[in-house]
């Protein structure tokens, strides 16, 4: 059965996790997301982002197929790891003004959740 290894958030094109966005000008950042125990046939993932009223902000599905990769037949009874990257970008009025926003990943039964607080640059800097 797969399993979420990790679900993680970084700015655009950097490697480092997040725990807060410095940006004025909307949202510009990368989900990852590792899935471990990939049996061989394509599965649908689905992201929700919400912000911290529980309104939806964005959703949208993706597909993971090892398969793709592997021959199925030789592969049958073998198991894969795939590391996975979306580029999410919204501007400022569809983030409508939240403080917090919420990241959400389904695959199969596995949840897996992840928050980032919005900052403004110079909320950090005084």
């Amino acid at each position: 059965m797969v399993k979420i290894n990790t679900f993680y958030v970084t700015y655009l094109n950097e490697p480092e996790p997040i725990l807060t966005y410095e940006k004025n000008d909307g949202l510009n950042i990368d989900l990852h997301l590792q899935l471990i125990a990939l049996e061989m046939k394509a599965y649908t993932i689905r992201f929700k982002i919400t912000n911290s009223d529980g309104v939806e902000l964005l959703s949208f599905n993706g597909t993971v197929d090892p398969t793709q990769l592997f021959d199925k037949q030789e592969n049958s009874n073998s198991e894969a790891i795939a590391s996975i990257a979306f580029f999410v970008k919204m501007s400022q009025e569809e983030l409508l003004g939240s403080s917090r926003l919420n990241f959400n990943a389904t695959i199969e039964n596995e949840v897996s959740d992840v928050s980032i607080f919005m900052m403004k640059k110079e909320d950090n800097h005084g």
